[in-house]
């Protein structure tokens, strides 16, 4: 075992976990709130049938799916085909914002996105219908941002519904 790579490996372990929390907390906020949300932030109308419907650890199928959908978008950003990558928002999402408004958006408030280094994913939840995903962003300059997508299931296959910042804090003993 190379000693170097310990402290990588830990700080792996951590994220998940935190990243396991932040996901619990974040879908009961998610399932409970009451507020309006801007087009990327997730909302979902009170009498949605889909509300009422747990969600469960994904099936590896469903996983690879939805990874490959979020790791097509961020590809997309990195190379700035913002083209592309709108072809994984979710109709809903299409339909509230216009392509140069979502490259805009992306750009102005998700700037770790379009200069990422990699991904990694942790815990998915779904219920057929709809997923959570916990999401690292490794930037170019090698910090890490979490994120948290809202992904949805449609005719096409799973689009993203939408996506925030998760404030992850740790602290070491």
């Amino acid at each position: 075992m190379n000693p170097s790579r310990i402290p990588v490996r830990w700080r792996f372990v951590l994220g998940l976990g935190f990243s396991l929390a932040a996901l619990y907390i974040g879908g009961m906020l998610w399932l409970s709130a009451d507020q309006e949300n801007g087009p990327m932030n997730f909302d979902r109308p009170d009498d949605s049938p889909v509300a009422a419907t747990p969600l469960r650890m994904s099936e590896p199928s469903v996983r690879q799916a939805i990874t490959r959908v979020i790791a097509s978008q961020l590809a997309a950003f990195r190379q700035e085909d913002y083209h592309a990558a709108y072809k994984y928002a979710s109709s809903g999402l299409q339909t509230q914002m216009p392509l140069p408004a979502f490259e805009k958006m992306v750009r102005n408030n998700y700037g770790a996105m379009p200069k990422s280094r990699s991904e990694e994913f942790g815990l998915i939840l779904d219920n057929g219908q709809e997923a959570l995903v916990n999401v690292e962003v490794i930037s170019e300059s090698g910090h890490h941002v979490h994120y948290q997508y809202l992904m949805l299931q449609e005719k096409t296959g799973w689009r993203i519904g939408g996506v925030k910042s998760v404030v992850t804090k740790s602290t070491l003993v």
